[in-house]
């Protein structure tokens, strides 16, 4: 795939089975331009299984290559592959950095009440350091009133301009790095930065944990002790209504009720009706957002 002299030899993923096709349902409700399986697979571009140990054997069999690019990758790129191609392995990191370097920048801007000074996209030179390579370039996008998946899409469309215009001018060499200032660096666990709720926290952490992630998304999962349900999706605060039992977790139509670390809680769940609706206030904002990536 080419776009401004750019051309996509592969995509390389830690998970390339979720770059399958979707099919039925799932397929017709997609936003086709936000449908990145379906983008990938019209422009014919192989994905790759790829793992941070047989990353540098695949680099040099796929051949020269300009410029490693990653976005929202788990696969830790080593030192042979930065030393290999140096000031040429880039990051897009969705936040404003020093701010929230780690692996779940999302969760930790909304948690630590951060996300309308430091949301946005950073652009920047990958290093042994994890997210603390020079920085290219940055895009403010303050999440503000907007709703979760719309600041999702809006950051997006951040590091798609910023590979146009400023990866691009830093590789005819128009446009030089910064250092990071150490002095207001954070960095943020993934322990730190729960995107569900745990059975083990106290019930005051997991009040704490409810109202402040239901102000941003729509709904929080927990995992369930039992196989039946994959997870759970809340959209209520814990009610104490007694100590911890021995009883198995009880899931109703409206709420659940299980164990926390002190305590067992009655949570609301997200209804069949509250579902659709969630949903199709997402697919509303899939088709109202344009991606900057395409012409």
């Amino acid at each position: 795939m080419r776009k401004n002299d750019i051309e996509v030899r592969e995509i390389w993923s830690a998970y390339a089975g979720y770059f399958k096709p979707r099919r039925g349902l799932k397929r017709l409700l997609a936003a086709r331009h936000w449908d990145v399986v379906r983008q990938i697979t019209d422009m014919e571009i192989p994905v790759v299984p790829i793992t941070s140990e047989d990353m540098m054997e695949r680099l040099e069999e796929v051949g020269p290559v300009d410029f490693i690019l990653c976005s929202g990758s788990t696969v830790i790129v080593r030192q042979p592959v930065l030393d290999a191609m140096p000031e040429r392995v880039f990051n897009l990191h969705p936040a404003l950095l020093p701010v929230c370097r780690g692996p779940k920048p999302l969760q930790a801007l909304i948690l630590n009440g951060l996300a309308n000074r430091y949301g946005g996209m950073t652009l920047h030179l990958m290093t042994r350091g994890i997210d603390e390579g020079e920085i290219i370039g940055q895009v403010a996008v303050p999440l503000e009133d907007k709703g979760f998946e719309e600041w999702r899409l809006n950051i997006s469309n951040a590091g798609a301009h910023l590979v146009d215009t400023q990866l691009m001018a830093f590789l005819d060499d128009k446009l030089g790095s910064i250092p990071q200032d150490e002095s207001i660096a954070t960095y943020y666990n993934a322990n730190e930065t729960p995107s569900a709720l745990s059975r083990d926290w106290s019930v005051e952490r997991a009040n704490h944990f409810m109202e402040v992630m239901l102000g941003r998304v729509p709904k929080v999962t927990v995992r369930p002790d039992f196989v039946k349900h994959k997870r759970l999706s809340l959209v209520g605060v814990p009610q104490k209504i007694g100590p911890v039992t021995q009883q198995p977790d009880k899931v109703g139509f409206f709420s659940v009720e299980f164990n926390l670390a002190d305590c067992r809680v009655k949570i609301r769940r997200e209804s069949y009706w509250g579902s659709l609706k969630r949903r199709a206030h997402r697919y509303i904002s899939f088709q109202r957002i344009k991606p900057a990536f395409l012409p």
